[in-house]
């Protein structure tokens, strides 16, 4: 609240909380796609979380200072201890293991556990190191900087502990740089480049089974074009350069092609 004189005001924009929309977007198109692609419907184990960066704070915090309150000490233990071993590199972070919900890894000498994820254009970073107690959260909602996260967080750490950490991140930004300029050239398809309907595109239209349970593919008009529906995602039907068809849905896009009632996508067979 504000006071102004002997009146008071509420603050328009205290209080009200604001979302980031998943950014898509190329060089040459600028911003192809935006929106907010989480729903109850899509909340699912990998990939299941809404919060706010004060929430997930406080629940690094926990896990950093092994917060008693929620869980005993023992509990915290088999929380951060590798129940399943691995062996692969990811940017700059070498995993050795997995826990319930956290790599194991490490980072220039020092162990890390993270959790790192990302949907339609968000990259999210969540990372704490036990040894040193301390934590990073971090996230971009560009998809050409899904390594960004990840890049400020080795930031903070190497500034943190006192590490050069200017020139380790010229170097890292390497990698970054790269990444960055491979999604900015990825070709997403116009509005104008859409399949119009036409009687000669109509043998698309229908509804389409896979005998092994995925979700019914719906493909119907929508005014002057087609509409790609796959259970609860949908999207506008373009002709792609491989003789088939591209939908966009928000947080992915599939390649797909239909011949004589049956629709192909990746691996999966659908029948009309």
């Amino acid at each position: 609240m504000q006071k102004q004189g002997s009146q008071t005001q509420r603050n328009p924009l205290r209080g009200n909380l604001i979302i980031g929309p998943s950014l898509t977007a190329t060089q040459k198109r600028g911003i192809v796609e935006k929106g907010f692609y989480k729903s109850d419907i899509t909340m699912h184990a990998s990939g299941g979380i809404i919060s706010t960066m004060n929430d997930m704070s406080k629940w690094l915090a926990a896990n950093i200072n092994q917060d008693h309150v929620l869980l005993n000490n023992d509990s915290w233990e088999d929380l951060h201890t590798s129940t399943a071993t691995q062996d692969k590199k990811y940017y700059t972070y070498h995993r050795s293991g997995y826990s319930l919900g956290w790599d194991i890894a490490e980072y220039r000498n020092n162990m890390i556990l993270t959790r790192f994820g990302g949907l339609a254009g968000i990259s999210f970073h969540i990372s704490f190191m036990p040894d040193k107690k301390l934590g990073v959260i971090a996230f971009s909602n560009d998809n050409r900087a899904y390594l960004l996260p990840h890049l400020m967080a080795n930031y903070a750490y190497n500034l943190i502990n006192e590490q050069p950490a200017d020139s380790i991140f010229k170097s890292e930004e390497t990698l970054f740089n790269q990444s960055f300029e491979r999604e900015n050239e990825v070709q997403y398809p116009a509005d104008s480049e859409m399949l119009m309907v036409n009687m000669d595109n109509d043998n698309i239209i229908g509804t389409y089974q896979n005998s092994k349970k995925w979700p019914t593919i719906k493909i119907y008009k929508e005014g002057d074009h087609y509409i790609f529906n796959w259970g609860i995602l949908k999207g506008k039907v373009f002709r792609n350069d491989e003789d088939g068809y591209s939908s966009n849905l928000g947080v992915l896009s599939r390649d797909f092609k239909v011949s004589n009632g049956t629709l192909i996508t990746g691996s999966l067979i659908y029948k009309k």
